[in-house]
């Protein structure tokens, strides 16, 4: 699954709110793009499946994602990584280049997390790596 997305800038939301059922490997081409990334959802979360959230016609409000983990703003040649099931979103609002226009690619990549891999440990690395302090992660998170 690979995915190339152009966008002007002044965009305050280029990509709404969602999670993705696959990991997804981000590499910016040109300009520059704001990503932020959520910590994981409760997965009873109005009984919707954690890998489908803001999509399929769902809206995910940005006020119920809590702080973001990662917000962070890609130049040309950087790479991001978002394990599945991290909610994320993107924009260009900020942002100004010369010609205007932000474009990058998105590889879509199938892993454990699909086999019953565990979030838990792809989150503990992923906020270990941040150095964020772990007692602030959401309890409802499932260590399995």
């Amino acid at each position: 699954n690979i995915n190339i997305y152009a966008t002007g800038a002044g965009r305050e939301v280029s990509m709404p709110a969602h999670t993705d059922d696959h990991d997804v490997l981000v590499v910016q081409l040109h300009g520059a793009k704001r990503w932020r990334v959520f910590p994981l959802m409760d997965l009873q979360a109005g009984g919707k499946h954690p890998y489908y959230r803001g999509r399929f016609g769902e809206t995910l409000i940005e006020s119920e994602l809590g702080s973001a983990l990662l917000d962070i703003t890609l130049q040309a040649g950087d790479c991001l990584f978002v394990p599945a099931g991290f909610p994320h979103a993107t924009s260009t609002l900020t942002l100004t280049d010369t010609d205007g226009v932000s474009v990058g690619v998105a590889f879509g990549i199938w892993s454990g997390a699909q086999k019953g891999f565990s979030n838990y440990s792809l989150l503990r690395s992923f906020v270990e790596r941040l150095g964020v302090d772990e007692s602030k992660l959401n309890n409802s998170i499932s260590r399995n």
